[in-house]
């Protein structure tokens, strides 16, 4: 029998990466996104981390959760803490009540209280899931370079590649 993931942020580069080293035949795959995608191997839903009643039973019946959709970037910081921690509240909230399930929370090297509003909602989400879950695995990656969005180090790049250096 497959072991059911079920995966936040699914559109996301390193979870579209993460996918190709995982087996279809070993695992059945369950995704939230609020684009417009399609992903082999994948059951997608379209909802946002808000929209519980579209997959909380996919949530449930599943055997590891992982958490990576988060809002990366906002003028907003209430922003960060609705999403990163609030909506992330949720999912652990429900994860930490199924016995067995996993819960990897793919969070950021910058998490912690002094970095700014996403930094500090993760390291908060963090805190958060070590106090109620008890089978978790936090993962802080460093910025994602070569995703093919121009934003950090890929735009700084390409500007330097088209601008007339002084």
């Amino acid at each position: 029998m497959k072991k059911k993931i079920f995966i936040t942020g699914v559109s996301s580069l390193i979870i579209k990466k993460l996918l190709t080293f995982l087996s279809p035949n070993e695992y059945e795959f369950c995704g939230i996104t609020r684009q417009n995608i399609s992903l082999e191997n994948v059951k997608l839903i379209k909802a946002s981390l808000k929209e519980i009643a579209l997959y909380k039973s996919e949530l449930e019946s599943s055997h590891l959760v992982i958490h990576a959709a988060a809002i990366t970037h906002t003028y907003t910081e209430s922003e960060y803490f609705d999403v990163n921690f609030e909506d992330s509240k949720i999912l652990i909230d429900i994860s930490s009540k199924i016995e067995g399930q996993k819960f990897i929370y793919v969070s950021s090297k910058t998490a912690t209280p002094q970095s700014g509003g996403y930094g500090h909602s993760k390291f908060e989400t963090e805190l958060y899931l070590k106090s109620y879950h008890k089978d978790f695995l936090i993962i802080r990656p460093s910025e994602i370079f070569g995703g093919g969005k121009n934003e950090g180090i890929d735009d700084f790049i390409a500007e330097s590649c088209t601008k007339k250096l002084m």
